[in-house]
């Protein structure tokens, strides 16, 4: 819960900055709006899925090492 809440604010500011930049106010050059080239939707793309990827892997890691064990897991006879 510690790590799903700063998770989801971080994605809730990146996505109001997305939607700001490139459909309420698209990027203006000589008096002119410049649509978005694939690359703006590539680097959106696997930013995203770095970001759940890596908060996935983060939950799965905090998850295991909060389980408990028995002794026999730990080595110990």
């Amino acid at each position: 819960m510690a790590l799903l809440v700063p998770v989801l604010y971080f994605s809730y500011i990146v996505g109001e900055d997305t939607y700001d930049n490139y459909v309420v106010f698209p990027k203006t050059k000589e008096r002119y709006a410049v649509p978005t080239r694939w690359q703006d939707f590539a680097f959106l793309a696997i930013f995203w899925t770095t970001v759940l990827l890596l908060s996935f892997v983060s939950l799965r890691l905090i998850r295991f090492a909060m389980k408990s064990r028995t002794p026999d897991e730990k080595g110990e006879s």
